[in-house]
């Protein structure tokens, strides 16, 4: 059964409003420990794809730690459903395009659990519409957000990576149509 077709009027949406509600976890699905021990920090965990990715890592047993913009209710809503599972979570609310931020990221995210195994780059946006009537500072919004914040947050992981020689990175492209 397709879900019928939703819209929010700004960036970035929250999940809670929407009717039905998006599906994110499979209540068939029980994790093996294949991530057992694992930190992994997932830019946007709180809904969408990024939730579900959250939801998957915490039922292979890895900690979590999520960043997220302002969508408070949808990633209180995620923690309490980590935490259902027995899962760990740090919710770290703020602008992943500021450079600070990702500093803020990193570094609360070694004092915490004193490594970081996996890197997930979720967040982001996509413009939709016809190209030649997008704003351009939209348009630069979006390639802070969708390429710089890639760049800082995988420079960041890099130094803990090259202490311990082990780590995974994983991208994920926000989609555009003109």
């Amino acid at each position: 059964i397709l879900a019928p077709e939703q819209e929010q009027s700004k960036q970035p949406g929250m999940e809670y409003l929407m009717n039905p509600r998006p599906i994110f976890d499979n209540p068939n699905y029980k994790g093996s420990g294949k991530l057992k021990d694992k930190v992994a920090i997932i830019t946007g965990g709180d809904s969408g794809l990024g939730r579900a990715c959250a939801i998957f890592f915490a039922k292979e047993g890895a900690k979590l730690v999520i960043p997220y913009y302002n969508e408070h209710r949808d990633a209180q809503e995620t923690k309490r459903y980590i935490e259902s599972l027995g899962g760990e979570c740090i919710l770290l609310s703020g602008d992943i395009s500021d450079k600070n931020f990702c500093k803020c990221i990193v570094n609360t995210t070694l004092q915490k659990f004193g490594k970081i195994d996996v890197l997930v780059n979720n967040a982001g946006f996509g413009l939709f519409g016809r190209f030649d009537e997008t704003k351009l500072d939209t348009e630069l919004d979006m390639i802070d957000l969708n390429i710089k914040t890639v760049h800082t947050l995988t420079k960041l992981f890099l130094k803990d990576f090259k202490k311990r020689n082990s780590g995974y990175i994983l991208n994920v492209a926000s989609a555009a149509a003109f």
